[in-house]
């Protein structure tokens, strides 16, 4: 998406006052500023064209936490019970990222390729790994789509990675490997140690497509998924501003 040049500086502008405010926060109480289940379903009804600048520096506040990151995209494909759980989910891995010093995406990895089971922690790793017959929302993921790409473009190039990483796995969903890929790139041009980024890499690298796109149903036909189409929007050529 084009983006003007005063657009972006004024989300820049406000990322970094909340992000002030953040740390003063976390000092004083470890109060936390966003409900991000409540951001998430709230964030699909902007208007990706008309975006308000500090909205777009609180969601990309809120993704820079690689707990909230993935948490929130599924969220945008399953709805809002499979966020609050991705979200309790993710309080047992701040743990164990705290007992164990490991970052938190490679927790989130370890969790993705470990074995299958019926623990909420196991029922969103499959999702991540796309272990499941149950389909995203075509509807909730396009307009994800729409959201985050036009944030992706008024980011600053430090906070892109997060949502890129979004968008490739949004568009994974949907059976789009080639646009997800293109979007992995573009995380990885601006940093290429960004555990998530590398993570899906070699998950696309293996060919791996989600289980959901193997499963067809008559009230779902609309949605059908076709992998590396991108119907619904072009990826031809991916360019953000620098």
């Amino acid at each position: 998406p084009e983006c003007g040049f005063a657009q972006r500086e004024r989300v820049g502008m406000a990322l970094r006052r909340l992000e002030r405010l953040q740390e003063t926060e976390q000092e004083d109480d470890g109060v936390v500023l966003v409900d991000p289940v409540n951001l998430t379903e709230w964030s699909l009804a902007w208007r990706a064209d008309t975006l308000d600048p500090e909205l777009v520096a609180v969601l990309l506040l809120v993704v820079a936490s690689p707990a909230n990151r993935d948490a929130m995209a599924l969220q945008y494909a399953f709805g809002r019970s499979v966020g609050e759980k991705a979200f309790a989910v993710n309080l047992v891995f701040a743990a164990a990222q705290r007992a164990t010093g490991l970052s938190m995406d490679e927790i989130v990895a370890a969790q993705m390729a470990a074995s299958r089971g019926a623990s909420d922690s196991d029922m969103i790793g499959d999702l991540m790994m796309g272990h499941s017959p149950d389909r995203p929302s075509v509807d909730r993921v396009e307009r994800a789509i729409a959201l985050l790409r036009m944030c992706t473009s008024l980011a600053p190039r430090r906070s892109r990675p997060a949502p890129l990483c979004m968008l490739a796995w949004l568009s994974w969903s949907m059976g789009r490997g080639s646009a997800a890929g293109l979007f992995l790139d573009a995380a990885l041009s601006i940093d290429p140690g960004y555990g998530m980024a590398r993570v899906l890499t070699t998950m696309l690298g293996t060919g791996l497509l989600p289980e959901w796109a193997f499963h067809s149903s008559a009230a779902a036909s609309a949605d059908t998924v076709s992998a590396d189409t991108d119907s619904a929007v072009s990826y031809t050529h991916l360019t953000l501003p620098t």
